[in-house]
């Protein structure tokens, strides 16, 4: 922490220490957005037609890590989670800790269930994007075990068979989806979750399924799926005969076919099912099927495979299988299919082992997949009754007789199924879906566990009046606020995937929020009642995924939004006009894509306005709009995921890039402070990550957060050195951040682990109080001992804003004094304590 002092002067006879954020105005509301699941598809479907008739979700997430490349390295991924895990902690973040805020009670994706065969109220749960939780007492409470382990988005978790303390998770979510950011391989814990160890396949991207031999644990097969956006990686099924010590890859078809899902027979483990799947998405293109597509059967242990064939379908359309083995008849194996581009296929039933399979009466599943296969694949069988088979999909179904008849379960909950597991002792039933964990005794009535912090946030903002009123948009849970604060209080206010939230700064009760493709809707009753405020803005524009929505923070009637050209609001949306043109790089043929991000109002000057794009472009207005100039032209090619405008100074502004794909890495933060014109990287030692939001503290210019990949980090001098910015934090995605400068609380939307609050001044202790004074010729410096501090360093500049390169560090002291001669020019000072 740092106290900044004003010029000093020879001509004056002493010396006065001026606070000089004291008259800083505050920094802008954040924002949040929200988006509905009907209109979106329609939307789609409208706007991106070479995309496929509603498929969703779309390619934005994976173009913030990979633009202008269709791809990342998945070195590039390792070596930011080794920096993270490196990243030294903030000065007294020992005792400065994240403070969960919620929501417990409104979820998110559900990838996996675990059952202890002898306990049944051991439960491990894992997640799309939020790690591993595990429950002893019957989801009364749960504990995170996977927090800081692997990578946080999971795509299996088993048990050992012999020995439940055992563990093994597969890391990168199998649904195929651009929100599910790649995994590092297979984890093995021995001690029931509370250590883990790297057991390798750290190239296999995506992990489908693992199943253990239930007589030798040293025997395990793993289902790989590679790489998503590309050919390459680890992919098929692999062996380990050793624990996990090596790996032999025993099952492959294609550079482009991945292996999803697999099944063991617990009474001969070396008669094993495996489900293929080609698959291979790009940036305007998804192909979710073709001939390498099948469920293919081993009877040696996986040494030699052969597919099923007959009736079973095949061909350039098959797409995504899935498999399930009956409990107490090996010998019933169940199998479905999707097709290409992702509609539900049939459901097949074999009673001899996989000689032969007969088509259930599967008509009334039609609808099962919706139009997006690829992002199911779960069958299951009850361990207690062979013929009680279950199909996993948009909805839920359950036959009680094999296949031949079928009725739909759960209308009241959630959509959209991956999990789904009975405990064989207790026989309650464990179901995970994109609204998170629920149980169930009878399959009537359901419990929703409203204590695991899993929701995937895409934007989050406090009430500027009451920073206990927090709001958020998510993905597949709408727009979401708290009016107390509370961790399991949250309502649902907008349906779909949310995403900007404003509370209109004077008039708490007037919200803004929007759903996907720039939706926009206002709310003059807190949220209860919503009406469409997009009058004006053209049908015809690009508009991105999630698309910017701005309050002026020096008049709060006035909003900003953004298509491929910036538009205003002088009536809080009543109708909006054009204030630019194109911004972007041009139409490159993709409705959803060269289209705006953020806009930034600049606090200090009505008339500064920054926009940034997704295709890199970055523009800048002096004149309320009535001119625009590019000023990104210096900066990497990148997406603009971020624009923070200094609030003392209308020409600075601060930068986030998106990007994670270079064996070279470059800054993904940069500074400016004459509007644009020059640009300097003050990405400092911050992991080679993407960095998805940037806030400025409205006090302390020289203090700035950033949200990234791997958690949220704070810079105390302007960006020449980051540490963590306290801690508790996952380090997983954090995509948003909001700032009340009241209150001084800094909120934090992580994309998996719910949002989480700081307060960044909790230790006034840490911040020396400062005193100067002339002696002759000499300026003397002296400070309050700060309890802890090791040294403080004492820096100055020619300006107060210490920029990068043009301030100084004077000296590194361990006493609380420091003098220099008084000279003719103004000098500015910071002092900061270095603390453990």
């Amino acid at each position: 922490m740092r106290r900044i002092l004003p010029p000093f002067f020879q001509a004056l006879a002493l010396v006065a220490v001026i606070l000089i954020w004291q008259a800083w105005p505050e920094s802008p509301p954040a924002i949040d957005a929200v988006s509905s699941h009907q209109a979106a598809k329609a939307l789609k479907k409208e706007r991106r037609p070479d995309a496929g008739p509603n498929a969703l979700p779309n390619e934005w997430m994976f173009r913030m890590l990979a633009w202008p490349e269709g791809e990342i390295s998945l070195e590039a991924v390792r070596r930011a989670r080794q920096q993270a895990e490196r990243m030294p902690a903030a000065h007294g973040a020992s005792r400065a800790i994240w403070q969960q805020a919620g929501p417990l009670n409104i979820g998110g994706r559900v990838t996996d269930i675990a059952l202890d065969p002898a306990d049944s109220n051991r439960v491990f749960v894992a997640s799309a994007a939020g790690g591993v939780f595990r429950t002893t007492d019957g989801g009364a409470s749960w504990q995170e075990i996977f927090q800081n382990a692997g990578a946080l988005a999971i795509g299996d978790i088993a048990l050992d068979p012999l020995d439940p303390q055992v563990l093994w998770v597969g890391t990168g979510e199998s649904n195929s989806s651009s929100y599910g950011f790649p995994g590092n391989g297979v984890w093995k814990s021995d001690d029931g979750g509370d250590s883990w160890q790297a057991m390798g396949l750290d190239s296999s991207g995506y992990i489908g399924r693992i199943v253990i031999d239930p007589t030798d644990s040293q025997r395990l097969w793993v289902a790989a799926l590679g790489r998503l956006y590309s050919t390459g990686g680890q992919r098929g099924v692999y062996y380990s005969p050793d624990g996990g010590q090596t790996w032999e890859q025993q099952l492959f078809i294609n550079d482009t076919t991945s292996v999803v899902d697999l099944a063991i027979d617990p009474g001969n483990p070396d008669r094993l099912f495996a489900c293929s799947w080609q698959r291979l998405r790009t940036l305007t293109s998804r192909v979710s099927g073709g001939e390498g597509s099948g469920v293919w059967r081993s009877l040696d242990g996986g040494q030699s495979w052969s597919e099923l064939t007959g009736i079973l379908p095949q061909g350039a359309l098959v797409g995504r299988p899935a498999v399930a083995l009956a409990a107490g008849d090996p010998q019933r194996v169940y199998l479905s299919y999707a097709d290409h581009p992702g509609y539900f296929l049939g459901l097949y039933r074999s009673d001899n082992g996989g000689e032969s399979f007969v088509r259930v009466n599967d008509g009334i599943l039609a609808n099962l997949y919706s139009s997006f296969g690829w992002y199911f694949g779960n069958l299951r069988v009850d361990p207690q009754d062979d013929d009680h088979v279950h199909a996993l999909g948009v909805t839920w179904w359950r036959s009680l007789d094999a296949g031949d008849n079928w009725n739909r379960l759960a209308h009241a909950v959630h959509v959209d199924y991956h999990a789904l597991e009975r405990h064989p002792q207790s026989g309650r039933w464990w179901i995970g879906n994109d609204g998170g964990l629920y149980a169930s005794h009878d399959l009537v009535s359901y419990t929703h566990f409203q204590n695991i912090p899993l929701t995937q946030f895409y934007n989050v903002a406090f009430d500027p009046s009451d920073p206990q009123r927090i709001f958020g948009g998510t993905q597949d849970n709408g727009t979401i606020g708290t009016q107390t604060g509370g961790l399991a209080d949250w309502e649902n206010l907008l349906g779909g995937d949310g995403f900007h939230v404003i509370v209109h700064p004077e008039e708490p009760q007037v919200l803004y929020a929007e759903y996907q493709w720039g939706n926009l809707r206002r709310s003059d009753d807190g949220g209860q009642s919503w009406f469409q405020i997009t009058n004006g803005i053209s049908g015809g524009d690009r508009r991105n995924w999630n698309t910017p929505l701005a309050l002026s923070p020096l008049d709060p009637e006035v909003l900003y939004t953004g298509t491929q050209r910036v538009w205003r609001s002088d009536n809080r949306g009543a109708s909006w006009s054009a204030i630019s043109g194109d911004l972007s790089q041009g139409f490159s043929g993709d409705a959803g894509f060269n289209t705006l991000t953020c806009l930034a109002p600049s606090p200090v000057d009505s008339l500064v306005l920054w926009a940034g794009c997704d295709d890199g472009n970055l523009a800048r207005t002096t004149s309320g709009g009535a001119f625009w100039q590019q000023v990104g032209g210096s900066l990497p090619q990148r997406w603009i995921t971020g624009i923070a405008p200094d609030p003392a100074l209308a020409g600075g502004a601060v930068v986030s890039l998106g990007g994670l794909r270079w064996e070279d890495p470059e800054p993904h933060v940069y500074r400016t402070w004459d509007y644009g014109a020059s640009w300097a990287p003050i990405h400092g030692n911050l992991p080679d990550a993407p960095v998805y939001d940037i806030v400025i503290d409205p006090q302390d210019g020289q203090r700035i957060w950033a949200a990234t990949e791997t958690g949220c980090y704070v810079t105390r001098d302007g960006g020449m050195e980051w540490t963590l910015a306290a801690g508790g934090l996952p380090l997983g995605p954090v995509l948003d951040l909001a700032f009340h400068a009241p209150s001084r609380q800094l909120l934090a939307g992580t994309h998996g682990r719910s949002a989480w609050r700081l307060f960044v001044d909790e230790h006034p202790e840490q911040v020396p109080q400062l005193q100067a004074s002339l002696e002759g010729p000499l300026l003397r410096l002296s400070w309050t001992v700060v309890s802890g501090a090791g040294a403080y360093r004492v820096y100055a500049s020619p300006t107060p804003w210490f920029v990068p390169g043009e301030s100084e560090l004077l000296a590194t002291v361990s006493d609380t004094t420091f003098s220099e001669v008084f000279g003719v020019d103004p000098r500015f000072y910071r002092v900061d304590p270095l603390l453990p």
